[in-house]
């Protein structure tokens, strides 16, 4: 199961990076590949239960980037012969972390940032870091089978051996596999968390390098806020076979970017196991004939897919829609399903203005509405351009966001925007990745097209004020140009 936050696997640029397939076996998604491929540093979380295939991923990630990068495997798991006896191919393409207890020779000058490195070697060798996930009375610098304990006050060999392999390449770009971040932590006795932002610093935001984390279990923990993305495997079985479900969002709520519709309906006739799970409430209403959303527009119906939505967004109420593909599903649902179950029923008001919406999506009004909407939405994307506003996307959907950064400076801007007679919503960590945050905002056809033009240019003057000049990147070769509608 693939799963993306808000943001997920979407790089703060306006650029749609060309996928090239390295291998015509692949097994990653496109979009994973698409990710790390783009510009700049990015990091990905893979968890999962045990046995779903956390490190045949990990590994087989390095097959499919193998002529764009060059890839360090940090491993507390197996021992390198048995990693080559399972992964033959791999013994040329990798170059795995070697366990040194040893004194290290003096550190050249480096050209990769570590900064949050030298500062956790310090506290460790000053007795003064340590963290809650840290297994007590781990020390005592050895090597036992195939597990390597490092204790407080020593250096991070592994670390650096993964530092130094990044810094021979550079300016190259390089992927760092550490499998897994779990194990690492506990061997050194420090909080997971903590060796995450180290790495994020230095080599994900301050060397643009890319980083892959293998955590134990599949739980959402507050580990997966601190990467770019998640990836989250799990197996089951159905009437004797697999059974896969991908939940993606028709429009994803941060970004307004648009989920690949089209492709995945070819991937769900394609692969028989396959189940799709879309949450359209960003597209409800807005898109699509009589308002169907932005998924079922591109994509059609499916016999394998479920799409649900929210009706407090464009379609003015309150509740949601399932839609599933049979009456036994249905049943189920209304049998089994919380919400339903401990839910109450719609207030008369709330469920007045629902009928009087769908009424709305039954007339002939709505294509005239849906127009004069998607007027606003090129108008906002053509000015964006225009003014240099770096938007992360620039999708032909009602949603905008302007990524600053720090969030001091974030909510500056929209104090100083709310100053100036418009109202934006800010984000910040947990909602987009720490480090990212941001500001959002939509439009609808209560602003004019003078409001929206005014709004465009307050935001940019006020962003200049408290953030400075920001390099705006538009790919005109882009599949989906700006503005355009399906």
């Amino acid at each position: 199961m693939i799963k993306g936050r808000k943001g997920f696997l979407g790089a703060p640029a306006l650029r749609r990076p060309k996928v090239t397939h390295l291998s015509s076996q692949g097994r990653i998604p496109d979009e994973i590949i698409e990710f790390l491929n783009a510009s700049g540093g990015h990091s990905l979380i893979v968890k999962g239960q045990a046995g779903t295939g956390k490190t045949t991923f990990a590994l087989q990630l390095t097959e499919e980037l193998g002529e764009v990068t060059a890839s360090h495997y940090l491993s507390s798991r197996v021992s390198d012969e048995s990693l080559y006896n399972q992964f033959k191919w791999l013994r040329e393409r990798l170059k795995p972390a070697v366990i040194q207890t040893g004194p290290k020779a003096p550190r050249a000058e480096s050209k990769v940032a570590r900064d949050a490195l030298d500062q956790l070697t310090g506290k460790m060798q000053a007795g003064e870091e340590s963290g809650e996930e840290a297994r007590p009375g781990s020390g005592g610098a050895s090597v036992k089978g195939d597990i390597f304990e490092i204790p407080i006050g020593e250096d991070l060999p592994e670390v650096e051996d993964a530092y130094k392999f990044v810094d021979d390449r550079m300016p190259k770009r390089s992927l760092i596999l550490i499998d897994s971040i779990d194990a690492l932590a506990e061997h050194y006795g420090i909080a997971a968390s903590r060796l995450i932002n180290v790495f994020q610093k230095d080599l994900v935001e301050g060397s643009k390098q890319n980083v892959l984390y293998v955590l134990e279990g599949s739980g959402e923990t507050r580990l997966d806020y601190l990467g770019d993305g998640v990836v989250n495997l799990s197996a089951s079985e159905h009437e004797g076979r697999g059974r896969v479900w991908l939940l993606v969002d028709g429009v994803y709520s941060m970004y307004g970017d648009i989920a690949p519709a089209a492709e995945l309906a070819v991937l769900l006739d394609r692969h028989p196991a396959l189940h799709i799970y879309c949450d359209d409430a960003h597209g409800l209403g807005w898109d699509g004939m009589r308002g169907r959303g932005v998924y079922l527009a591109r994509a059609g119906w499916h016999e394998r897919l479920v799409v649900v939505a929210g009706l407090s967004k464009s379609f003015g109420a309150t509740g949601g829609v399932i839609v599933v593909p049979d009456a036994e599903l249905a049943e189920m649902i209304e049998l089994v399903g919380p919400p339903l179950t401990f839910g109450g029923p719609i207030p008369p008001a709330s469920l007045g203005a629902a009928v009087a919406s769908a009424d709305i999506h039954l007339s002939d009004e709505l294509p005239q509405l849906q127009a004069e909407l998607q007027d606003r939405i090129a108008l906002v994307n053509r000015l964006a351009v225009d003014m240099g506003l770096p938007f992360a996307k620039l999708d032909p959907t009602p949603i905008w966001y302007l990524e600053i950064g720090d969030y001091d400076r974030a909510a500056g801007l929209c104090v100083a925007m709310r100053e100036a007679g418009f109202f934006v919503n800010g984000s910040a960590f947990p909602v987009v990745p720490y480090g990212h945050a941001g500001v959002r905002f939509t439009v609808t056809l209560y602003n004019s097209p003078e409001q929206i033009e005014a709004m465009l240019t307050a935001l940019r003057e006020l962003s200049l004020e408290i953030v400075g000049e920001t390099e705006v990147v538009v790919d005109l070769t882009a599949d989906a140009p700006v503005g355009e509608t399906t």
